[in-house]
């Protein structure tokens, strides 16, 4: 996976460019806004068209890989404000629901989810993690 805001997509056509990707690949997945404000100046300029995917899916998507192939990465801080006693427990994540999701990225958002594809957007900012 390569991660590129879309502050810095100027940089990513130009390292597309420099590594000659536009010669191994032909599509490129991307989420989110980015993916459509910039779809037709990646085309242009390295002929490489955007599969896009909703961001949201792709978040619960990804969670449920996470739980299912690496359960270790799902885990809560037990006792955070006692320094001696803090530590990482393992969350079992067999049934979850329902619970809140919150995505911190160029914005924020949190998700009510109520199943594995039942899940609503309930409140966010356009604000991002950097803000806060």
């Amino acid at each position: 996976f390569i991660r590129f805001p879309t502050s810095q997509m100027r940089a990513f056509i130009d390292l597309s460019k420099e590594k000659g990707m536009a010669n191994t690949l032909s599509t490129v997945c991307a989420t989110g806004g980015g993916a459509y404000k910039f779809e037709k100046d990646i085309y242009r300029a390295l002929n490489m068209k955007l599969y896009k995917f909703d961001e949201l899916d792709s978040l619960m998507s990804g969670l449920r890989f996470i739980s299912e192939i690496n359960n270790d990465e799902i885990y809560y801080w037990q006792d955070p404000l006692d320094e001696e006693k803090v530590c990482k427990v393992p969350y079992e994540f067999k049934d979850p629901y329902p619970y809140m999701l919150v995505n911190i990225g160029s914005g924020v958002s949190i998700l009510a989810v109520r199943g594995p594809t039942d899940y609503s957007r309930v409140s966010g900012t356009s604000l991002g993690g950097g803000t806060f």
